[in-house]
Order: structure tokens, then C-alpha cells, then sequence
């Protein structure tokens, strides 16, 4: 439908995301995608106390995702917005992220909270797989925190954001390739010091599933699941057992970067922080006694494109006013083609043509159908 507004968002964390979609008027109407880029630059990093490492790689790939404005190359959008999540967020100097972001991006880039950022993750997975008869637990493991959402009946009870990001732990904890049993001890008793307040919040549950998000999660389930990971949409949904995970933490722990590599699923960048996302799900898992978790596709960027639709920002623009509306409507009932052409087309017309029963309505072309 050429009348659906198109959304832009743009996520910047410990890597560098941006997509556009279109939605249909109907809220009901799930969003369809219509471009996508992602790009990893790791802008978050050395425990985030300065927001990139302000590499070549670093610098280029901000460049490369921003290039070319809001929104991506040949779509147009009605609204876009650009967050910036927990990488930006820790950095002592984010002034100076913004402003280079925001100058790229020819847009305001806005740093959202830990319980913003819960939200869109919430707003995400209900807009892509609406669990609207169920209690669930949603996990986001993303590079600088991990996000966990209670979610009942569709609607968000808690939600809580913790500093166990895969890129965090990684450069914390793991200096050794393959990590040490010391490290890796000293990363698990930090990971369940910090989810000592979600667990005495939310409680063991009872949940009825638990969705995990984040390229972390998809390469876990499509590593167990024998997926490719350039076909990584095709994990949507599908199922990782608590035994599953500990098998595969128990493997990737073992082996050195070069090893993970080889694993299914997981690609070059990824095999990098594995062992601190898989360690991070595992522990979730057996801290609320869950038996399997479910990975979902949505994340942040599909909360804001829900959020942006839900409010009905720029729809406006798509949307006939009540003159262009009286006109339309006279042209629909035409019945015969016998009179002349209108000596004077509105300007918002130039372009639209419209079907009606006998006719086609052009500002060029005025003809029996």
C-alpha cells in the first residue's frame, strides 16, 4: 500500500544497528520490513569508560551505517529515531559522541535509560510475536547490558537492566583464549550478584516461556537448531533447552577464538563474546528454574518502529484531509468520460491516479478503462 507510513530507527550500542519499515494503518497490521543494515564497530569497549576506541574501524563504521542520513537509501520515511543504549550511556565522554553522531546522522541521537531501553525490547517482541495470553520473561543480552522483562498478558510488569553485557563481561573477565576456570568463576559469581535483584523482584516465577533477543541469542539457538548464520531470520522462534545451553557453554568455553569460530552459526566477530552471552542466558535460566528459552528476532530497533506506529507519528502525511478527500470522492463517481479534463489538478494530486468502476484518474491520463 503506497499510503503506509514508513518508520526509520537507528540503535547505537556496542555495535551500530539502523533499519526502515512500513506499517499499515491498522495497529494490528504487523510491520513489514523494507531495508536493513547492521554494521559492528564495537563503539563500546575496555569496560566502556570512553565510548569507542575511537579506531579506523570504529570511526568508519559510524560513517558507513550514517552515510547516508535518516533512514536508508531509497526509502522514505515519515519519522525516524536514533537511541543510543548502555555503551553511550557508561561513556564519560558521550557529549562528544552525540555531537559527532548526531552531525553524521543529520538527526538528534537521544541516549535512553536502562528502563526505556526494557521498553522498546518489550514493545519489540509484542509488535513481531504478541504473547498476549501468556506471563513470560524476556532476556536481551546485548555488548554493554542485559535487559530482563516480565511481560503478562501483554502488558510490561518489570523490568530491569544490568550491566552483563557479552562485550562487558568479555574485557572484564575473559583475558585468557580459551578463558581461565578462575575467570570464568569470577565472571559467573558477578553475573549472579547482579541478578540478585531481578530474582528477589520477579521471583522463580511461574512464566510460560522465556523469549531471548540479541545476536547473542541468535547464534546460540542457531548454532543448537544447525542454522547458517546467514540465514539467521529463520531462528525466529525456534527452541534452545537449559541442557542445550550448558552443553554449549561447556563447549565454547573450552576452545579458543579460532575454535568458536568453526561452530555453526556463529560468525568471526561473535566467537569473540560467546562464552560471557552464553554464561549470562545459562544463569538466567537456572537462577528462575526455566526449562528452555525461545529466541525472537525483535529488539530495540522493532520497539521503536511499534512505538513510533502505535502513536501514530507522521501518519498525517500519509493520509487524505477532508478537501483532498471531497475530491477523490467526486472522481470516483464518475460514470462516464465524456467531459473535459479539468482545466486545474491540485498539487497533491500530481502522480496519484485511482480505479473506479469505469475510469482511470491521472492528472495525465483521463480515459474509458
Amino acid at each position: 500500500m503506497k499510503n503506509m507510513p514508513r518508520y526509520a530507527a537507528i540503535d547505537i550500542g556496542s555495535k551500530l544497528h539502523s533499519n526502515a519499515r512500513g506499517r499499515d494503518r491498522s495497529l494490528a497490521t504487523p510491520a513489514k520490513i523494507l531495508a536493513a543494515e547492521r554494521q559492528v564497530t564495537r563503539l563500546g569497549g575496555r569496560g566502556f569508560p570512553r565510548w569507542p576506541h575511537h579506531s579506523r574501524r570504529d570511526r568508519a563504521g559510524l560513517q558507513y551505517s550514517c552515510a547516508d542520513g535518516p533512514g536508508l537509501p531509497g526509502v522514505e520515511c515519515v519519522a525516524v529515531r536514533a537511541v543510543a543504549t548502555s555503551a553511550v550511556r557508561d561513556a564519560s565522554n558521550q557529549q562528544e559522541f552525540l555531537e559527532r553522531a548526531g552531525e553524521a546522522l543529520s538527526l538528534p541521537v537521544e541516549i535512553i535509560s536502562g528502563q526505556e531501553e526494557a521498553r522498546l525490547i518489550h514493545q519489540g517482541v509484542q509488535a513481531r510475536w504478541p504473547q498476549g495470553d501468556k506471563r513470560v520473561l524476556i532476556v536481551d543480552v546485548g555488548g554493554g547490558s542485559a535487559e530482563l522483562i516480565v511481560s503478562d498478558r501483554g502488558v510490561l510488569v518489570e523490568g530491569f537492566s544490568k550491566p552483563l553485557g557479552a562485550v562487558r563481561l568479555t574485557e572484564a573477565f575473559l583475558k585468557s583464549d580459551p578463558p581461565l576456570p578462575l575467570e570464568l568463576h569470577r565472571m559467573n559469581e558477578y553475573i549472579e550478584e547482579k541478578l540478585k535483584t531481578p530474582l528477589r523482584r520477579i521471583g522463580a516465577g511461574p512464566f510460560e516461556r522465556v523469549i531471548a533477543t540479541s545476536a547473542t541469542a541468535a547464534a546460540i539457538v542457531c548454532s543448537l537448531n544447525r542454522v547458517a548464520r546467514s540465514r539467521r531470520d529463520d531462528a525466529d522462534r525456534l527452541k534452545a533447552s537449559g541442557a542445550q545451553i550448558r552443553k554449549f557453554y561447556g563447549q565454547v568455553r573450552s576452545l579458543d577464538a579460532a575454535g568458536r569460530r568453526k561452530i555453526q552459526g556463529i560468525g568471526p566477530r561473535r566467537a569473540e563474546l560467546i562464552v560471557a552471552g552464553a554464561a549470562v542466558f545459562l544463569r538466567i535460566l537456572e537462577l528462575f528454574h526455566q526449562p528452555a528459552l525461545h529466541y525472537s528476532a525483535a529488539g530495540v530497533r522493532d520497539g521503536i518502529i511499534a512505538d513510533l506506529a502505535a502513536r501514530g507519528v507522521g501518519r498525517e502525511l500519509t493520509m487524505l484531509d477532508r478537501e483532498q478527500r471531497r475530491f477523490v470522492e467526486q472522481m470516483r463517481a464518475v460514470t462516464a468520460c465524456s467531459f473535459p479534463m479539468p482545466a486545474k489538478w491540485p498539487s497533491w494530486l500530481t502522480g496519484y491516479s485511482n480505479r473506479c468502476n469505469r475510469c482511470i484518474i491521472s492528472r495525465r491520463r483521463w480515459a474509458n478503462c
